[in-house]
C-alpha cells in the first residue's frame, strides 16, 4: 500500500475552499440509517462537484482542477504550489509582496498564542520560493523583525 503524496492535499486544499466559498462540503449527503460511509465514498469517486451561478468561472476553474479524481492530473500535481499561483484566480496576487509580508492583512491578529511558531516561521520553503522566480534582492529580508514578536 503507497501513502498519499502532496496532490491529496491540493485535493485537501480543494475541498476546504470549496466549503468556505459554497458554505458546505464538495460531496455531501445527509446520513439515514440505510446509508452508510461506502455510499459517501461511492459519490466521491463518480460525482461531479456543481456550483452556483453566482460562482465566478475563475473560481470554479481553480476548484475543479484542485478535485480531479485522477491525482496525476489534478493541479499542482506536477510542479506544485507554482501551479497553484499561476491560476488565473490569483491574476493579480503580489506573490513576493505577500511573501515579504509587506501586503496589510484585512484580518487583524490580535495575539498569535494559539499558532504554533513551528507553523508560522517556515523560513526555507519561503526561501526556496523566493530564490526560484530570483527575488532574492527585490525587498529587505523579511525574517528580520525588530518590531514584532510572538507574545
Amino acid at each position: 500500500m503507497h501513502g498519499h503524496g502532496l496532490s491529496s492535499d491540493w485535493w485537501g486544499f480543494g475541498c476546504l475552499l470549496y466549503e468556505l466559498v459554497m458554505g458546505s462540503p464538495p460531496f455531501f449527503m445527509k446520513q439515514t440509517n440505510d446509508q452508510s460511509d461506502d455510499a459517501l465514498y461511492q459519490m466521491i469517486q463518480t460525482n461531479a462537484v456543481e456550483f452556483p451561478l453566482s460562482v465566478s468561472s475563475e473560481l470554479k476553474d481553480f476548484i475543479t482542477q484542485l478535485l480531479v479524481k485522477d491525482y496525476t492530473k489534478r493541479l499542482g500535481h506536477k510542479h506544485g504550489f507554482d501551479e497553484i499561483a499561476s491560476h488565473s484566480w490569483f491574476t493579480g496576487v503580489d506573490w513576493l509582496g505577500l511573501l515579504m509580508k509587506k501586503i496589510p492583512s484585512p484580518l487583524k491578529i490580535i495575539s498569535a498564542t494559539n499558532f504554533d511558531k513551528e507553523f508560522i516561521g517556515n523560513t526555507q520553503s519561503v526561501q526556496d520560493f523566493i530564490a526560484r522566480r530570483g527575488w532574492e534582492n527585490a525587498y529587505p529580508d523579511p525574517w528580520k523583525y525588530t518590531d514584532w514578536d510572538y507574545p
